[in-house]
């Protein structure tokens, strides 16, 4: 009965000995999973922070076209508003004149 009891116990702290290795290895495995995952974490970082860049570079270029289309827009409203000016100066002489010859 004891010799039975004794080859149980055996059976027993061999499958103990077997999962805890199972276990280790395991945790092996996972820790380089978590090593592999922290890096791709680390590389996708890297990649959004230049996309951040990126997109910083490209507002001010848009920022900054915007500036350079509003200076022409005025430039060209400027412009119009001499045009109009002289274009109703004319007129007004024009009426002028054709009311002094009539």
């Amino acid at each position: 009965r004891l010799k039975q009891e004794l080859e149980e116990e055996k059976q027993s702290s061999a499958m103990v000995v077997q999962q805890n290795e199972q276990l280790g290895s395991e945790i092996v495995n996972t820790d380089v999973e978590r090593e592999k995952l922290q890096e791709e974490i680390k590389q996708v970082m890297t990649a959004l922070e230049q996309v951040a860049a990126n997109l910083d570079e490209k507002t001010e270029e848009v920022e900054t076209r915007i500036k350079e289309n509003k200076q022409i827009l005025a430039e060209m409203d400027a412009k119009t508003h001499e045009a109009e000016k002289a274009r109703t100066g004319g007129e007004q002489w024009k009426s002028k004149y054709t009311l002094q010859t009539n």
